[in-house]
């Protein structure tokens, strides 16, 4: 019996003092889970609407590649085609905010 108290304590324990992160669900390294790094000196995030029209043409000539099949470096050699795949023709700042938290 004692052992069982335990393992539920260390159980219990281990769930409370994890902070609920949305992201979780895809990975517990998702960068919106990571802790606030404080000793980080940006005060302004953010890209200008002058660049989104540039990121979603860049993306989307990518993407075509990939779902051409036409993308050689993934591992074990090309990748197929895709039967659906859609371009990006909104830019969200969640995609925004992730890739500046990686930096």
């Amino acid at each position: 019996m004692l052992p069982l108290i335990i393992v539920a304590s260390f159980f219990l324990l281990g769930w409370a003092s994890t902070e609920d992160c949305p992201y979780d669900r895809l990975s517990t390294q998702h960068t919106f889970c990571r802790k606030p790094n404080l000793s980080c000196n940006i005060h302004h995030s953010g890209v200008r609407k002058r660049h989104i029209e540039e990121i979603l043409k860049v993306h989307n000539l990518y993407r075509s590649g990939v779902a051409q099949g036409k993308e050689s470096r993934a591992l074990g050699g090309s990748l197929p085609k895709a039967s659906n795949m859609m371009q990006m023709v909104r830019y969200l700042n969640t995609y925004c905010l992730s890739s500046q938290l990686i930096l």
